[in-house]
């Protein structure tokens, strides 16, 4: 399992439950919000105090890329312009989460897990698609 990963766009169904997830399993995790600040705070109440979670506004990209294993970029169309600071080649491996829709819908723990899968397969760089709560081909 992972030591350390980023989440960018917590504000999104997809990135708050990549958070739960990690935390659950014990990975250290740097939650970043890109947008819609106060939908990203309430969610992150929701799951409390926790040593494994830090909450940033602003980071410093050079310093994400070197201390996450993974990095998760989950975006929207308005946000989609923040994931080309990442790329094939960072250091870091990247995941980046193309929400395809308002996403109103939530975002199963299966669909979690596929995710997770679909970064365990040894590709640097990967964009997944979501749709619908659910991935879908590009």
């Amino acid at each position: 399992m992972f030591h350390h990963v980023a989440v960018f766009g917590v504000h999104t169904s997809a990135g708050f439950k990549l958070c739960e997830f990690f935390i659950n399993a014990g990975t250290e995790v740097d939650a970043i919000i890109t947008d819609q600040k106060e939908m990203a705070e309430e969610r992150l109440m929701l799951i409390g105090r926790n040593a494994l979670l830090k909450v940033h506004e602003q980071i410093d990209f050079d310093e994400v890329n070197s201390k996450n294993d993974f990095i998760y970029y989950c975006c929207d169309e308005k946000s989609e312009h923040i994931s080309e600071r990442f790329n094939e080649n960072s250091p870091s491996n990247i995941i980046i989460l193309k929400v395809m829709d308002d996403e109103q819908e939530d975002i199963s723990d299966e669909v979690i897990q596929a995710i997770i899968n679909e970064s365990e397969i040894n590709e640097k760089y990967k964009i997944i698609h979501i749709q619908n709560g659910r991935i879908v081909d590009n």
